[in-house]
């Protein structure tokens, strides 16, 4: 199941809207975070802990909009750790479709590991599934 649809039921309490892009953010996308800036509302990216999706933010920084990232990376690690979770025990080995990690100076060193984003990937699924869709959802609130 989508992660949209999973936190759908929270999302709703709040008044939030998610929308899934299938990993690729798309014009329409960055149409609507320009409008819900333009309004006067808050949007966020929640993106794996992996190089594509790191791609996807440096692509959203690049075209204007100014987005914050909500997902996978060491703070939210560290976050987690109380339940136990570690990226070691969560992270998978990456699909290495980069060439260029230029992007990844965008980032802070304390937030995303750079050399580990470029051979492993922690993915939304895993740590909802170690913590719940519950905690999870207060994670992204704060």
């Amino acid at each position: 199941m989508p992660i949209v649809e999973v936190l759908t039921e929270h999302a709703d309490r709040y008044g939030v809207a998610l929308v899934n892009t299938i990993g690729n953010l798309t014009e329409y996308g960055k149409d609507l975070m320009r409008a819900i800036e333009a309004s006067g509302g808050h949007s966020a990216i929640l993106t794996d802990y992996e190089d594509y999706g790191l791609l996807i933010v440096a692509s959203v920084l690049r075209s204007g909009v100014d987005i914050p990232r909500i997902g996978i990376d060491e703070k939210t690690l560290e976050y987690f750790e109380y339940f136990g979770l570690s990226r070691d025990a969560l992270s998978i080995r990456s699909k290495c479709r980069l060439k260029n990690y230029d992007f990844l100076d965008k980032f802070d060193d304390d937030v995303i590991d750079k050399q580990f984003v470029r051979t492993r990937r922690v993915e939304l699924d895993a740590v909802l599934t170690a913590v719940g869709s519950e905690r999870f959802w207060e994670y992204i609130m704060h």
